[in-house]
């Protein structure tokens, strides 16, 4: 690691040589008294036009290979050239592990589809996820590590990407429920965006950029999205969080302030859940959301939390049947949906699946799905990528960062869909995007402590004129 004397200037971004590392790249940090004498960045560049270009372009589509999007063409153009540029900082120990990983998976569901003998149709459309998957995260990390701004236009490009896509193609979740897949999704990157811009004035105002999140939070409540709900108010509850480590002294911050902010932040989450409850049930969100509520209140909790996913119950049977070797590519055994909904019944979660149509082993998480198709490498991917958001929400609490809004949506977002989401075609776009901001996390705070007063917000390394 190369270290900058108190003082000194941000370095400028130069070509990757084996002397230039992520620390030199993120963590440039200097003290407050150099602040004018930074470099300034160019407000505008054409690497910044392509990565807002790569998400927006997830509203496109074709049907090969199950669907192809826009993003996963550009990225694949893009990435030959990225090599030739800075093609070595994919051998940086990051990068280097998630597509190391990344393969071991694409490996296990070659081999498991080989095994259980699944026909071209599905296994091509998982073959294809997982590909793509990892070639855009490869391009967006190579395009991300030039300068710090690009995570906003990131995140402004996935919003429009969803926004045009439910216009333009709405898929058939987009067309039944155009705000819970739709507007909703999109709007709720640009409420972070506006806690960044909050942040980033001279005055930093946190306050301001926590009580955005927290009304956006209770917006999505209103309007029916429990999970976007909780994910705002969480991150309102993270960005309250920074400031009690900050304003404590490295004792109370390390023995006091850490687990108080933690325990708020998990706790904030129930928040929006109880006042969900509260609403619906009472009907005051429309017949609609009542029923909902009455399908998931018999398990407590729980099923309101998991918003009647009883999918986690047969996921793990199938797990335990076969651990190693999975059942393949969309693989089918009605036998599994037969007890999905007989578990369902017995914790009290009214079921939504029908055995009598559809054979699916039901998954509805990135962990359980990847490991059911294809396997444990699809397993400990996922556990892998599920400890960096968790260790990276951690280390975000002692920041002082203007993008923490952002940050913490982001790392939140990576948390659920872990859990909770499918791994479907567009999040191959989005997930990677996502661990980008764990990776930035870990590489500018990778241990929760009180931030130091005179040390200024971590910056990217500004690009120079030419450089993508």
């Amino acid at each position: 690691m190369i270290r900058m004397p108190m003082g000194a200037s941000s370095p400028r971004y130069t070509e990757p040589s084996k002397k230039v590392s992520d620390q030199v790249m993120y963590n440039s940090q200097t003290d407050t008294s150099q602040r004018r004498t930074r470099p300034r960045q160019a407000p505008f560049n054409p690497g910044d036009l392509l990565i807002m270009s790569i998400p927006a372009l997830n509203a496109v589509s074709i049907n090969l290979f199950g669907q192809l999007y826009g993003s996963d063409l550009i990225s694949l153009l893009l990435l030959p050239w990225l090599m030739l540029l800075r093609g070595k900082r994919l051998l940086d120990p990051f990068p280097r592990m998630i597509l190391l990983l990344g393969i071991v998976w694409f490996l296990g569901q070659i081999l498991t589809d080989n095994i259980r003998g699944t026909n071209f149709d599905d296994y091509s459309r998982r073959w294809a996820n997982i590909f793509f998957f990892l070639t855009n995260f490869s391009t967006i990390y190579l395009l991300l590590i030039v300068a710090r701004r690009r995570l906003v236009f990131f995140a402004i490009g996935i919003a429009i990407g969803i926004l045009a896509g439910g216009m333009i193609s709405p898929n058939l979740y987009e067309a039944g429920q155009p705000w819970k897949f739709g507007y909703g999704v999109s709007l709720l990157w640009f409420a972070p965006l506006l806690g960044v811009y909050a942040m980033s004035r001279k005055t930093g105002d946190r306050s301001m950029a926590a009580a955005i999140m927290v009304f956006a939070g209770l917006f999505y409540v209103i309007m029916g999205s429990r999970s976007l709900g909780g994910v705002c108010v969480m991150a309102g509850a993270l960005l309250i969080g920074q400031g009690v480590v900050a304003r404590g002294g490295n004792r109370l911050a390390s023995q006091y302030g850490l687990p108080f902010a933690i325990v708020g932040i998990l706790m904030s989450g129930l928040l929006p859940l109880q006042l969900w409850s509260f609403a619906a049930g009472s009907g005051i969100l429309g017949e609609y959301q009542k029923q909902k509520y009455e399908v998931v209140a018999g398990s407590g909790l729980i099923g309101i939390i998991a918003g009647g996913r009883s999918e986690a119950f047969t996921s793990t049977r199938a797990i335990a049947d076969s651990p190693i070797i999975g059942h393949g590519s969309w693989a089918r055994d009605r036998q599994y949906m037969i007890d999905a909904i007989a578990r369902s019944r017995a914790a009290g979660i009214q079921p939504l699946g029908n055995a009598e149509f559809n054979d699916l082993i039901p998954t509805h998480s990135h962990l359980f799905g990847s490991w059911v198709e294809g396997g444990i490498g699809g397993g400990i991917f996922w556990i892998f990528v599920m400890a960096l958001a968790m260790r990276a929400l951690m280390a975000l609490l002692s920041s002082r960062d203007s993008y923490s809004p952002l940050l913490a949506v982001s790392l939140l977002l990576l948390a659920w869909d872990i859990l909770f989401s499918p791994f479907s075609g567009d999040r191959r776009c989005i997930t990677p995007f996502l661990i980008m901001c764990a990776h930035y996390v870990l590489t500018n705070y990778k241990k929760p402590q009180r931030p130091k007063a005179n040390n200024r917000r971590p910056r990217y390394a500004p690009s120079e004129p030419g450089h993508i």
